[in-house]
């Protein structure tokens, strides 16, 4: 029997592929906390295509926390303390309406000149990107003999 060492790169990537991240959370809300022993036969089939590397322009993110330590850095202590004061009853007060829309109006209305301001923070680097896997991969029997 083989172990996972033993499997091919290619054998665990199809492997890897045979349930989505979004399957594998809905099986795992399905497992309890504890120990399990698992011994399984399955005998499995795949297809696999893998694509070749490429090169990719990434923007680099902005660092908000930076920002605003840097923006806080500049107002002085007054206003500074005027603004979280704004900020904590704006959100005190939607809260209390359960009413959100007053705050999504404000940040439409600013929005844009925050995000033309990102922009200009934002970096860019080329980045070697792994090609894109494509995999078709099926479960043909289980222990029982019986295909799943």
């Amino acid at each position: 029997m083989l172990t996972a060492t033993e499997l091919t790169s290619e054998a665990k990537l199809a492997l890897a592929r045979l349930f989505s991240e979004k399957q594998g959370k809905e099986i795992r809300a399905e497992v309890g906390a504890g120990r399990y022993e698992i011994d399984e036969v399955v005998r499995v089939k795949a297809t696999l295509k893998v694509g070749e590397d490429y090169e990719q322009e990434i923007p680099l993110k902005a660092r908000p926390f930076l920002l605003a330590s840097i923006f806080a850095g500049k107002v002085n202590e007054d206003t500074l303390k005027a603004v979280m004061a704004d900020y904590r009853k704006a959100l005190a007060d939607a809260l209390e309406a359960g009413d959100f829309a007053a705050l999504d109006a404000k940040e439409d209305e600013v929005k844009p000149r925050v995000e033309r301001a990102m922009d200009g923070l934002k970096a860019k680097t080329r980045t070697l990107c792994n090609g894109k896997v494509s995999c078709e991969v099926e479960i043909l029997e289980g222990l029982d003999g019986m295909a799943d």
